[in-house]
C-alpha cells in the first residue's frame, strides 16, 4: 500500500480554476440532494491555550470522496511570518478504507472556495457582467479575480484594502493579468459602486460594505465570515438581496450576516431557503430580471475540500504529481 503526499505547487497543477469549478458544481448537488455525510465542524482549544485545532469529516457517494481536514489555527505565528492556518486533507480509498493520500490543505482551501463562488456568478450574474470589486487583497482575491475572470469576460476590477499598500501591492502583481485593468479604489463605497460583481474576502467582525453603495443588478459573493459573529455587509442588504447559501442549516447559525438579519427581524428562514446546488440542477437562470440584487453567502463545506481533492488525486496520480511512499 503506498500513500500519496501532494504539496501545495502539485495541488496548484492538479487543480485547474475551471476544472475546479466543474467540480464544485458536483459537490453543491450532492450537498442539496443530501448525498455527503458531513457533521458540523470541530474546533478544539490546544491545551497550551496557543490556538485551535479544527477537525472537518465528511463522505461524498458520487464520485466516492471519503476523508478528514485537519487544521491548526495558531495565532501567534502572524508575528513570525508563519500561516496563521495550517493544515491538510487525508483522503481515504473508497473501496478498501486504507489511507490514500494527504494533500496541502491551504492551496486546496484557496482553490476551491474562489471555485464556489466562480459556479455562484456563472448561475447568477448577469451574462453582460465586466467590472469586478474585490474588498480585501489577500490570498482569496487572488484566487477570486481568477475565478470571476473564468465564467464572466471581466476587464475592470477595483480594489480595496484596509492597507493600502497591500492593495497596490496586489494590483502590481496582477494588472493585465486575465487581460483586465487593476486599480486601487479609495474606499470600498468607491470600489463597488456601479461593479457588476463584488467579492468580500476579509476578515471583517463589522459590515465593510453598505446596503447603499449597491447598484441594481450587482451579483456579491460573501466569503470573508465563517462565524455568526463576523459580517461583511449590513442587514439590509441581506433583506434586499435574493439569498443563496451553500447549506441552509448551518448559514442559520454560523453566517453572521444572516444571524444579524434574523435577529433584526428583517428576514425569515424563508428568505435563504435556496441553496446552490439548488440552482446547479435547474435548467433556467434564477435571475428575475437584469435588475435584482443576487447574492451568495458562502461558509465553506467539508464536501468542497473531498471533492477538490479527489479531483486533485485523480490528476495527481494520472500525471505522476506528488511523492508516492509505502504506507
Amino acid at each position: 500500500m503506498s500513500l500519496r503526499i501532494i504539496d501545495r505547487d502539485a495541488v496548484r497543477r492538479a487543480l485547474p480554476m475551471a476544472d475546479c469549478i466543474d467540480q464544485m458544481a458536483l459537490a453543491m448537488r450532492a450537498v442539496s440532494n443530501g448525498e455527503v455525510t458531513m457533521p458540523s465542524r470541530q474546533l478544539i482549544p490546544l491545551a497550551d491555550g496557543s490556538g485551535f485545532l479544527g477537525l472537518m469529516p465528511g463522505s461524498g457517494r458520487e464520485p466516492p470522496a471519503h476523508g478528514i481536514k485537519v487544521l491548526t489555527l495558531c495565532p501567534r505565528n502572524a508575528q513570525s511570518g508563519r500561516p496563521v492556518i495550517q493544515g491538510m486533507v487525508a483522503v481515504f480509498d473508497p473501496e478498501t478504507g486504507a489511507p490514500a493520500a494527504v494533500i496541502d490543505a491551504a492551496s486546496v482551501t484557496a482553490i476551491r472556495t474562489a471555485a464556489v463562488s466562480g459556479l455562484a456568478t456563472r448561475l447568477l450574474a448577469r451574462e453582460d457582467a465586466r467590472t469586478l470589486a474585490l474588498i480585501g487583497s489577500g490570498v482569496q482575491a487572488e484566487s477570486h479575480l481568477e475565478a470571476m475572470c473564468a465564467v464572466r469576460p471581466i476587464t475592470h476590477v477595483r480594489i480595496w484594502n484596509r492597507t493600502r499598500a497591500s492593495a497596490e501591492a496586489f494590483c502590481q502583481r496582477h494588472d493585465g493579468r486575465f487581460g483586465c485593468r487593476l486599480e486601487v479604489a479609495d474606499t470600498a463605497a468607491a470600489a463597488v459602486a456601479g461593479a457588476d460583481i463584488v467579492c468580500t474576502v476579509t476578515a471583517a467582525a463589522e459590515p465593510v460594505v453598505r446596503n447603499d453603495w449597491i447598484t441594481p443588478g450587482t451579483h456579491l459573493n460573501l466569503v470573508g465570515s465563517h462565524d455568526a459573529q463576523h459580517r461583511e455587509v449590513d442587514e439590509a442588504l441581506i433583506a434586499r438581496a435574493m439569498l443563496v447559501v451553500d447549506h441552509r442549516g448551518f448559514a442559520e447559525t454560523q453566517a453572521g450576516e444572516i444571524v444579524a438579519a434574523l435577529a433584526a427581524g428583517l428576514i425569515s428562514a424563508a428568505h435563504f431557503r435556496t441553496e446552490l446546488g439548488d440552482l446547479v440542477q435547474q435548467a433556467a437562470s434564477p435571475r428575475l430580471s437584469s435588475e435584482q440584487i443576487t447574492l451568495f453567502k458562502s461558509l465553506g463545506l467539508v464536501a468542497q475540500d473531498l471533492y477538490a481533492a479527489e479531483l486533485v488525486l485523480r490528476n495527481a496520480a494520472a500525471e505522476g504529481l506528488g511523492v508516492s511512499c509505502p504506507f
